[in-house]
């Protein structure tokens, strides 16, 4: 006698049901905090870099560039009245800093007084970029 078997039971389709479900209960928190650090990452780096750019052309053009931020959503370079650069935040994260109300000075030398950018994600600190006393030199460091 020959017995054949077509599909699946329901007990079988039930059971990879929970598997599935429960592997993907596990999976999805971490997929998702995985994307808020990378974005989170992305914009250290840009801001870091703007730093940077801001002391290059305060050294080079012998002229002071500053960096206000504007309403905790954007921040931007200007020197001489010129706008060099303007960024947004991502959604959901805004600064904060301890620097007067102008902002960040990079003077023609290239020094700036030190201090700290703060990224906040909601009301959480997730990160700092610290600017060094004189040199300007930023540096970032994760919150955790």
């Amino acid at each position: 006698m020959i017995r054949r078997t077509e599909g699946h039971t329901v007990i079988e389709l039930s059971i990879t049901l929970l598997v599935v479900g429960t592997v993907l209960t596990v999976v999805l928190p971490a997929w998702s905090a995985l994307g808020q650090q990378s974005k989170e990452g992305l914009f250290l780096q840009q801001l870091v870099s703007d730093l940077r750019f801001a002391q290059r052309e305060a050294e080079s053009k012998e002229e002071a560039v500053y960096v206000q931020v504007i309403g905790e959503e954007r921040y931007r370079l200007l020197q001489g009245g010129s706008l060099l650069q303007a960024v947004q935040l991502p959604g959901g994260y805004h600064l904060q800093h301890n620097y007067p109300e102008k902002g960040l000075v990079f003077h023609a030398t290239g020094q700036a007084r030190g201090g700290r950018f703060v990224l906040m994600y909601g009301e959480e600190a997730v990160a700092e970029v610290i600017v060094q006393v004189a040199s300007g030199r930023p540096r970032v460091e994760r919150i955790p």
